[in-house]
């Protein structure tokens, strides 16, 4: 695999990780993984990893712009990666 495809594959379970975590310390009442933190992984490549941990851990869910985010810049990973495997650009 390429190195592009291991860094999409590594930050999306990482942030996918951090997301569980976070969940953890709210439930302990611990200090949180800022929010700037979730939301820069989801636009730096891991918008699935932060969606996946939205369901999953049922995280984020009332702030709306959680998902609007990670489904923007979902949206522009899938965009940069049809232009370059087709070349449009």
């Amino acid at each position: 695999m390429s190195i592009i495809v291991w860094y999409y594959v590594i930050i999306n379970i990482f942030l996918f990780l951090l997301m569980g975590l976070d969940k953890h310390y709210a439930k302990k009442r611990m200090r949180r993984i800022p929010e700037k933190w979730l939301l820069l992984l989801g636009i730096i490549g891991a918008p699935i990893g932060g969606l996946a941990g939205m369901v999953v851990f049922s995280h984020k869910t009332r702030k709306y712009y959680f998902a609007l985010i990670y489904i923007l810049a979902l949206a522009g990973h899938i965009y940069l990666g049809a232009s370059y495997f087709f070349k449009l650009y």
